[in-house]
């Protein structure tokens, strides 16, 4: 019986279970359609409401930008100059101030002071207040001064002070007066002032005391009989409105001196950091320039001029302007421009050709026989040619246009503004002063080694004997018209005009097609399109 009890409960609970898991499938499947409606009708903007990622992933952050020297630097340096300028207008206010409230207090005391030496010599004696019935008197010694006010009247038209004298807390002469002129005696004291002055038997100086409407620095003096106590008190007091007019006339200049003196050293301090913030950005700018490539961009003389470190920089990216064009529009061995200039050189002169109509041409040269010169007197020796051809070529092109080392022992000249008849000119020049260079040999090989290696087979060439003053015999090795101590070398030339809708790469190879014409054809010669006539025979050359 038990265990049919048992089957039957653990039946019930594995039946409520499944209910249980089917409710929550339902659920789950209710939940999910639900979802898909609202996926259905959202909108893209409502997909980045409900936490959709964005297929083009987060936005970028805007980048703050940055405050550049030329506005910082000045703040950096004025901002704190102002600040203190402020502040020390602001504290030097305060104790100015301090300075003549302690002033206006003392001389309120010293009016205090001589207006009860007054009465004590006037009239010698105690304060006391005699009472008859409903009608009371004031004494000074044996002399009433009820209603004397000779005494504070004339003290208060000499110092323009409102004065007035209590018996305890109670007014019993003044000069104080309300708003339609009645007077002020019989009015009591403030209860702070009581406490302090009467009480406490001490001096007090009070900051805008309100009497009856009109705001009072007032000084407050006990009067004390001979025993010592405290019978009443004397009140010396000047309107607010008249110390503060008084105090802000004494601080006034102080402060328009602090303030002026502030803003100058701020003005002077702005310009000159201004100015050095000019500089700076005119150095970055050049930089940036040489990081682009831009070695064109020189750095401004207002830079150049300073004599401090900022000056010292700019000279020094100027020196490394001229040592990045020599490394990269130079080249190192003949220092004439290299091929990467000559190739900006040709690109303006053909865009200036085609704007502008200017003229130009174009001159191919090579060094003849060239590798002999290198394989007898050696490489070194081949480097002093290249150097004392190119300073032939560089003084010939003063002027006339650029020459370049276009590779090896070929230079690329370019004759700007310039016809074909004046560049043929100028290049028979160039020739016939390569043609009457003697470069002295400076090869480590003697004339006897030189000559040796001729009889050897391993030079040809011509020997020629010449009488040295028909008292000695020296010798000389010619080896391909190159002379003993001086080697003497040749060029060949293709000269071509630019222009006529000629591309670069066009203008370079009729130039290279004329040169090789020129070696084919015996070189030491220029060839070109159409020779000019020459009216001397001599400088005519053989295309």
């Amino acid at each position: 019986m038990a265990e049919n009890t048992e089957e039957k409960i653990e039946e019930k609970i594995e039946e409520k279970i499944d209910e249980t898991i089917e409710e929550k499938k339902e659920e789950i499947k209710e939940e999910v359609k639900e979802e898909k409606k609202e996926v259905v009708n959202e909108t893209p903007k409502d997909k980045s409401k409900k936490g959709f990622k964005n297929e083009l992933g987060p936005k970028p952050k805007k980048k703050k930008k940055q405050a550049g020297l030329h506005s910082s630097i000045p703040m950096m340096t004025c901002g704190p100059i102002l600040l203190f300028g402020v502040l020390a207008m602001i504290l030097a206010g305060i104790r100015f101030s301090g300075i003549m409230y302690e002033k206006v207090e003392g001389e309120l005391k010293e009016i205090a002071s001589s207006v009860l030496l007054t009465y004590d010599i006037r009239f010698p004696g105690e304060y006391e207040l005699v009472s008859d019935g409903n009608v009371a008197a004031f004494y000074k010694g044996d002399k009433e001064i009820t209603g004397d006010n000779l005494i504070i009247d004339r003290y208060k038209k000499e110092t323009g002070a409102e004065i007035s004298i209590f018996y305890l807390d109670t007014r019993v002469l003044t000069t104080l007066s309300g708003e339609n002129g009645e007077s002020l005696v019989g009015t009591g004291a403030n209860a702070v002032v009581k406490q302090a002055v009467l009480e406490g038997k001490e001096s007090r100086f009070y900051k805008k005391v309100n009497i009856y409407g009109t705001d009072y620095y007032v000084y407050y003096e006990p009067i004390k009989e001979v025993s010592g106590d405290v019978v009443g008190m004397i009140a010396i007091a000047k309107t607010c409105k008249e110390i503060d007019k008084l105090v802000t006339r004494a601080i006034s200049p102080m402060i328009g001196f602090l303030a002026a003196f502030t803003l100058i050293v701020a003005f002077v301090s702005f310009s000159y950091t201004k100015k050095l913030a000019d500089d700076i950005e005119s150095i970055q700018g050049s930089l940036y320039k040489i990081t682009k490539g831009d070695l064109g961009g020189e750095v401004e003389y207002k830079v150049l001029k300073r004599n401090d470190e900022i000056g010292d920089i700019g000279k020094s990216i100027r020196s490394m302007q001229n040592s990045l064009h020599i490394l990269v529009e130079k080249d190192a061995l003949t220092e004439l421009y290299n091929r990467r200039l000559a190739n900006k050189r040709l690109e303006k002169a053909i865009r200036e050709e085609r704007e502008f109509g200017t003229n130009y041409c174009v001159a191919l040269c090579d060094i003849d026989f060239f590798k002999k010169v290198n394989d007898t007197y050696g490489h070194d020796m081949g480097d002093v040619v290249l150097k004392e051809v190119a300073k032939v070529l560089r003084t010939n092109m003063v002027g006339n246009g650029v020459a370049s080392r276009w590779g090896g022992e070929e230079f690329l000249l370019i004759f700007t503004d310039m016809n074909l008849k004046t560049a043929y000119s100028v290049t028979q020049k160039i020739l016939n002063d390569v043609r009457a260079l003697e470069i002295e040999n400076r090869s480590d090989m003697t004339e006897e080694e030189l000559f040796g290696e001729f009889l050897a087979g391993k030079k040809t060439g011509e020997i020629e004997i010449i009488e040295d003053d028909g008292s000695e015999t020296e010798q000389y090795l010619q080896v391909d018209d190159a002379f003993i101590p001086f080697i003497k070398v040749t060029m060949s030339i293709g000269l071509v005009r630019g222009g006529l809708g000629r591309t670069q790469d066009e203008v370079v190879k009729m130039a290279d097609d004329n040169l090789y014409t020129g070696k084919e054809n015996g070189r030491n010669q220029i060839v070109c399109e159409a020779i000019p006539q020459e009216k001397e025979d001599e400088d005519e050359e053989d295309i």
